[in-house]
């Protein structure tokens, strides 16, 4: 074998060994995530909800993120609330609910979060503008 065939080879096998210690650490953070959002931390409740509707470390999971994000909005996490409220409004992850998806902008808007006062303000605009049924006399 030649020198430049062996530096190849060598380079290949770092390569690998890299990438295998790579994902290994990637699964690392996530089990410990999940062990501390499981132990009520709050925050790593809501990045578990992040990871998961992005599929960052993990599959793409809309279902998860969900839980995560009700897990961490039930607990008060503005982020958390307004990310869940996203979630109702498209239906993605859990049943379409636009009521719902208000009461969760709400919570977060009162606590500060302005992208969640700006999400009301746009829902409640679209919502107003629809056709409303017709009333029976």
């Amino acid at each position: 074998m030649t020198a430049h065939r062996i530096r190849g080879a060598a380079a290949a096998i770092v390569f690998v060994a890299t990438l295998g210690a790579w994902q290994a650490a990637q699964a690392q953070p996530v089990s410990q995530l999940e062990q501390a959002a499981r132990n009520g931390n709050v925050a790593a409740a809501t990045y578990l909800g992040s990871l998961y509707e992005n599929g960052q470390g993990v599959p793409r999971d809309d279902a998860m993120a969900a839980h995560w994000f009700a897990f961490a909005a039930r607990r008060g996490d503005p982020v958390a609330q307004n990310n869940l409220a996203m979630m109702y409004q498209t239906g993605q992850g859990v049943p379409q609910d636009a009521r719902r998806a208000i009461e969760l902008y709400r919570q977060a808007a009162a606590q500060g979060n302005e992208t969640a006062r700006q999400n009301l303000a746009a829902l409640e605009a679209y919502l107003r503008s629809q056709p409303r049924p017709p009333q029976n006399p």
